[in-house]
């Protein structure tokens, strides 16, 4: 069992208050020489999983990962989730599946390298996280499966935000004409509220560290189906800060923290007047040898969109 992990592929999410809000609480205790610490992580999927198990796990290896060029707590648990924010990856001799005729791809979402709005995908993943983490938690939180989805919630100016879940999921929504769409993949991030890290380079370390265990091969993403290349899409937050209520999606106790994020995000263009169908996939992977403990989470996330 992890208790105290939340695991939330595009958003991967601890699930300590509701059971169906698809996050789990896994507490790690690395019993490294260097490191006797207990560590949270969280692995995280855009929306949430129809997951509400605890998992418990004695010891875990921390890597380290250099802070990113580009970004201007206690550590006695991990949680697992979905994130990255403000620096591209640097990934090589990865394989990435075929994307096959790519030729339309700039036609449905913005380049890796854009500005939309103003802010880069790394400044957009901040803000994304922000709005998933203040949200109540309640049954129909973004990163939950629950039937009550309501893709309105929280969401506000040209860009909406889309959560994911574990697990197989579809959803069926209708968004404003002229709306771009920032979808968070599969990422993970790590705050100071839950006890993630007392520094920046600590909470960087760790929401690296998971993102890291997000299998290149099994990244897919397409819109209308064309297919998106995600090699390049990769992102670190900036460090953000944000107010959660209480309770929030992490805990039973909100508060104001600070926090950042890893993983993989899209910034789909305005879509035109009618239905359309946004599909994308990922898992994450653990492994006994080199983080302590077995542990395996994919999202396979469908959104039927009709714009109006």
């Amino acid at each position: 069992m992890l208790p105290g992990y939340s695991i939330h592929l595009c958003a991967i999410q601890i699930m300590m208050i509701n059971p169906k809000i698809i996050s789990y609480k896994t507490q790690i205790n690395s019993n490294n020489s260097n490191k006797n610490k207990m560590k949270k992580m969280k692995i995280s999927l855009a929306a949430a999983l129809l997951f509400a198990a605890m998992f418990s796990v004695t010891s875990c290896k921390k890597e380290s990962v250099q802070n990113p060029t580009n970004n201007t707590g206690n550590m006695q648990d991990a949680l697992l989730r979905k994130t990255n924010g403000g620096k591209q990856s640097t990934l090589t001799n990865v394989a990435f599946p075929s994307t096959g005729a790519n030729k339309n791809v700039n036609a449905v979402v913005f380049p890796s390298n854009a500005h939309m709005y103003g802010s880069s995908h790394a400044a957009w993943s901040a803000a994304w996280w922000q709005w998933a983490m203040e949200l109540p938690a309640v049954a129909n939180h973004p990163f939950n499966d629950d039937a009550g989805f309501d893709v309105t919630m929280g969401q506000t100016g040209n860009v909406w935000f889309l959560g994911t879940a574990f697990g197989t999921v579809t959803r069926t929504c209708t968004i404003p004409s002229g709306k771009s769409l920032f979808v968070g993949l599969l990422n993970a991030e790590a705050s100071d509220l839950e006890g993630l890290g007392n520094t920046y380079a600590e909470r960087l370390s760790t929401a690296n560290w998971l993102a890291d265990h997000i299998v290149p091969a099994s990244l897919s993403c397409t819109v209308d189906g064309i297919a998106v290349n995600l090699h390049s899409y990769r992102f670190a937050s900036p460090e953000f800060t944000f107010t959660a209520p209480t309770p929030w999606i992490y805990g039973a106790t909100g508060g104001n923290g600070t926090s950042v994020g890893d993983g993989y995000y899209v910034m789909v263009k305005p879509l035109l007047t009618g239905t359309h169908i946004l599909h994308y996939t990922g898992a994450f992977h653990f492994t006994l040898a080199n983080d302590g403990f077995d542990f395996d989470a994919s999202v396979d996330m469908t959104y039927n969109i009709t714009v109006q």
